[in-house]
């Protein structure tokens, strides 16, 4: 999984550079999470393929990462409120993954 397959799934144009850096270095670490959140390494005969549903999880969480802000402070009269992001991701990221996901009894 590259750059161009991420900008495809999140509909970003190709000649749109702006977060090319950001998706190199993030895509390998999302690749590695998703391995090990699923607990296989998705090979066939030595060569690495990510399900269908994988590589869209991968594309949605680098999407929830450039979207995260990490406070965001919002006031209405006299009613004001802080938001934290979660470090975590949605369930509706992670239920993409669940169906990779392997059991290991130990």
């Amino acid at each position: 999984m590259d750059v161009s397959d991420v900008k495809t799934l999140l509909q970003i144009a190709e000649d749109d550079t702006s977060k090319d850096d950001y998706l190199e270095a993030v895509i390998p670490l999302l690749v590695d999470y998703a391995k090990d959140y699923c607990k296989q390494t998705f090979t066939e005969d030595e060569v690495e393929v990510l399900p269908g549903g994988v590589q869209l999880a991968i594309a949605k969480m680098a999407e929830f990462n450039m979207a995260n802000v990490a406070e965001k402070s919002t006031t209405v009269g006299a009613y004001s409120t802080t938001l934290v992001a979660g470090t975590e991701y949605p369930k509706s990221i992670t239920k993409l993954l669940r169906p990779y996901r392997q059991v290991k009894f130990v």
